[in-house]
């Protein structure tokens, strides 16, 4: 590509950035963003979607803090992006605490800043003050979330990477992880349309993608079993970045041993 190519793709890029008009626009982009780990659009989406938020705050700010969230998740694999983590997962809660002040009912945010505090527990893990603070955060809204949404499958997703690492005597392990994925996506399938096309319904290929990287990194890893499930996700995703580029690429090297 030359040049004038370049140049003329990135104006279209930023164009399609700009022209920014509906809360389903934001969702749409927000959500191919986050599969196609474009961290930098992630963040103009969420600096372009300020003029929205009053349509629906309860909604818009947990799609601005769903796209700080999958930024910081899209970090793990790039290191560039090593020192701006715990900036992203903060300003997801941010984002998130801001839905829950329009509407304390409205789970899915719920869900979302357990997943960032226990995310930001894992990051500094090593901090013991701070790990005093974090962990009987994101314990209190695991719980809450269970009583307000027991099937949500987005609750699922994020709660089986808790169970994977906590000990089987208390309630968790590899097994339990398995269990809440597998769960999920019984839920997922079952779940009703929502009545606002703004409330979420990912979670399908995702928990997918969990249920591949938990057989490849089991104790005992089954590579056929993770390759046949990051081959579902793609079907249903077949543009996501971290499972075709990445997971795919550690699960070929696996059978190779």
């Amino acid at each position: 590509m030359d040049r004038a190519d370049n140049s003329a793709t990135m104006l279209v890029l930023h164009l399609a950035l700009t022209l920014l008009t509906t809360p389903a626009q934001l969702v749409s982009r927000i959500q191919d963003a986050d599969y196609r780990g474009d961290r930098a659009a992630l963040a103009k989406l969420v600096e372009q979607s300020e003029p929205l938020v009053k349509s629906d705050p309860a909604r818009i700010e947990y799609w601005r803090g769903f796209a700080m969230w999958r930024r910081g998740v899209n970090g793990y694999y790039d290191p560039k992006a090593t020192k701006e983590l715990e900036a992203d997962f903060t300003s997801a809660i941010d984002e998130f605490e801001k839905s829950l002040s329009a509407d304390p009912s409205y789970v899915d945010s719920k869900i979302g800043e357990a997943a960032c505090v226990m995310t930001l527990a894992y990051l500094d893990q090593k901090n013991a003050d701070r790990i005093k603070i974090l962990v009987p955060k994101f314990v209190r809204l695991f719980a809450e979330c269970e009583k307000a949404a027991p099937e949500n499958p987005r609750l699922c997703w994020v709660r089986g990477p808790e169970l994977w690492y906590l000990p089987e005597s208390r309630g968790g392990g590899q097994g339990a992880a398995f269990a809440q994925y597998e769960k999920g996506l019984k839920l997922w399938a079952n779940q009703p349309r929502p009545a606002n096309p703004l409330d979420p319904t990912w979670g399908q290929p995702e928990l997918l993608m969990n249920m591949s990287w938990s057989y490849l990194n089991q104790t005992t890893p089954d590579p056929g079993r993770a390759e046949t499930y990051a081959k579902k996700a793609l079907a249903l995703v077949p543009h996501w970045h971290y499972v075709k580029d990445i997971l795919m690429l550690q699960i070929e090297a696996a059978k190779k041993k």
